[in-house]
């Protein structure tokens, strides 16, 4: 009788481990059909490209911010002001660091300072938005990259074809 049941428990696990290599390749294909896609997923950093990087805003009421641009080391890029609107908006920096000169292609975060007109501060939600790569599926979710930037497949938002 144990016999019998040690052997169902092995066909048990050769049926699991079936099924999970199934798994894992339907999400190697699933994330690999998203390359060439433009994709918006929750996060700070965009690359700057061409004199041209791009966030997504969301705030969840208007006000004004200080929006501060820094490289991939933490430096300070550029700092500006702006007036934001309650809701999502986008947010589009030219690559001109604060004395005017053209910052390098690059990965680049934004952080935003926010305030309404009573000088309560408020956060705002960032997203960025780009063209998928390729993607890594080293890690236990699949990761989709952008540039340099790397997002795990979870964090996607949105997705639409070129």
């Amino acid at each position: 009788m144990q016999f019998a049941q040690v052997e169902q428990q092995l066909k048990q696990n050769d049926t699991l481990t079936s099924l999970l290599s199934m798994s894992k390749s339907a999400t190697t294909a699933n994330a690999m059909s998203f390359v060439g896609a433009r994709v918006t997923m929750d996060g700070s950093t965009s690359s700057l490209k061409d004199g041209k990087a791009e966030w997504r805003l969301d705030a969840p009421r208007g006000g004004s911010a200080t929006v501060t641009i820094k490289d991939k080391s933490g430096n300070v890029v550029s700092t500006e002001n702006m007036t934001l609107n309650a809701g999502v908006q986008n947010f589009r920096w030219n690559g001109r660091n604060s004395t005017g000169g053209q910052a390098p292609d690059g990965d680049y975060s934004i952080i935003i300072d926010a305030q309404d007109a009573q000088r309560n501060r408020f956060a705002v939600k960032t997203e960025v938005t780009g063209v998928v790569d390729g993607a890594d599926f080293t890690g236990d979710v699949p990761t989709l990259t952008i540039g340099t930037t790397r997002t795990p497949l979870d964090k996607v938002k949105s997705v639409s074809r070129l």
